[in-house]
């Protein structure tokens, strides 16, 4: 992966757009070999730089292969996409803060409990809870994250999710209810829910590390690495910071984050399901639980207090812990300004828009990814025209957001075809 890249010196230069290699070049490197470009040259350079990047994302624990395939597709037109799953493994970081078994899943979201859902509520189930119930969060303040990235990427689960993710046990949810992610900071009592919790009992969650991706992962930085090193020179000099070979900056960033994660994310097959107060209740209501491994400890505390709150004017306010996909955004942009000095030397405006629109789009749907995953999910609970209506939504919300990638894609071949393409014998 490391022999291929799209390095070379134009000879019969008259402008960046109209560039030919006419023959053999070395451009004053005896170690460099450079020829027009190829067919073949071409999807090896989109394939080491771009696609195999996407086979380092880290996966969420009982993810499908569906689900997997559909991460990997994002991240290849948005890269910042492939960044939520990981940032979210290295903040949790469950082989490093996980005591045992137990403990690890939850520290890694491997563990599900039941939740109401305002969402989807029957007639009946008006006159079951109190309004004042249905205007309340579907957790409760003690139930969610103190993390708010985990808050925030880690997906709900309605019953149509059986699609992306997989549960272990039988289970039905009724009407009005659906899993949730438990808190990476819960405490867990293993065993069944009874009145005599028993000290010894063990429970054995099965799970694995992807040495495979890791090392995948490893591979990739380098050859991401080396293109970028490659890139210095008289392609800058041409195509300033939309050179071709700078594209590959978050995709290097991807994968070095996603290589860290996979270090300390152990590799789930299944979900498993947790006791609590609302799993009661869902029973009461045609629901069904089996192979649940451990009950979910209620708060010490109530969920009720008194505080005095500062008032402080509309302005932005910016977290890392918040919004960490906009910080490793910025370090893309941080390479390229520092390779180049935002030079745009003599790429064409349309080359820059289209490698700028690229970036941007890449960057933002990286926050906008769980949102539309959810849209999509919710469309598919759905019956009839609204179901449809809403895969269409989300299916033109999607075709927007990949214009850029693929107009950017298509410049960077455009780019290969005029200057040509360079290898290390």
């Amino acid at each position: 992966m490391l022999a291929v890249t799209g390095y070379a010196i134009p000879i019969n230069q008259t402008n960046a757009g109209n560039s030919v290699l006419d023959h053999f070049s070395n451009h004053g490197d005896p170690n460099l070999v450079c020829t027009p470009s190829t067919k073949v040259s071409i999807v090896l350079f989109l394939f080491t730089n771009y696609l195999a990047h996407c086979a380092t994302v880290v996966s969420y624990p009982g993810e499908t292969g569906r689900s997997s395939g559909i991460s990997g597709v994002l991240a290849l037109f948005f890269p910042a996409s492939g960044i939520i799953k990981a940032m979210n493994a290295l903040i949790r970081r469950p082989r490093l803060f996980g005591k045992n078994e137990v403990e690890t899943a939850t520290r890694a979201g491997a563990l599900v409990m039941v939740v109401r859902d305002e969402h989807e509520k029957t007639d009946d189930e008006w006159h079951l809870w109190p309004q004042a119930e249905w205007l309340k969060m579907y957790r409760p303040l003690w139930m969610r994250d103190h993390l708010p990235v985990i808050e925030k990427s880690m997906p709900m689960l309605p019953p149509a999710a059986k699609h992306f993710f997989s549960i272990h046990g039988i289970y039905r949810l009724p009407p009005g209810y659906r899993f949730a992610p438990v808190p990476s900071d819960a405490k867990i009592e293993v065993g069944p829910k009874n009145d005599e919790k028993d000290a010894d009992a063990k429970i054995d969650v099965s799970y694995s590390y992807n040495f495979a991706k890791t090392a995948l992962a490893l591979l990739q930085t380098v050859s991401a690495g080396a293109t970028l090193y490659r890139t210095r020179g008289n392609q800058i000099a041409i195509y300033g910071y939309s050179a071709f070979g700078l594209t590959v900056a978050p995709y290097l960033v991807m994968s070095i984050v996603n290589g860290l994660a996979q270090m300390v994310m152990p590799q789930y097959p299944r979900l498993y399901m947790v006791w609590s107060s609302e799993m009661d209740e869902a029973k009461k209501r045609g629901g069904h639980f089996d192979s649940i491994i451990g009950r979910l400890s209620d708060p010490k505390e109530t969920s009720t207090c008194t505080a005095t709150f500062k008032e402080i004017d509309g302005s932005l306010k910016f977290s890392i812990t918040e919004n960490p996909i906009a910080v490793v955004g910025l370090v893309s942009v941080a390479i390229i300004g520092a390779l180049t000095g935002f030079r745009h030397g003599q790429s064409t405006r349309a080359q820059r828009a289209w490698i700028l629109l690229w970036f941007s789009f890449g960057a933002a749907f990286g926050s906008l990814g769980p949102t539309i995953t959810r849209l999509f999910v919710r469309s598919l609970e759905r019956k009839g025209m609204h179901k449809w209506f809403g895969l269409v939504t989300v299916a033109i919300t999607f075709g927007l957001f990949f214009v850029p990638a693929i107009g950017g894609f298509v410049v960077v071949i455009q780019m290969l075809n005029e200057y040509g393409t360079c290898i290390r014998p």
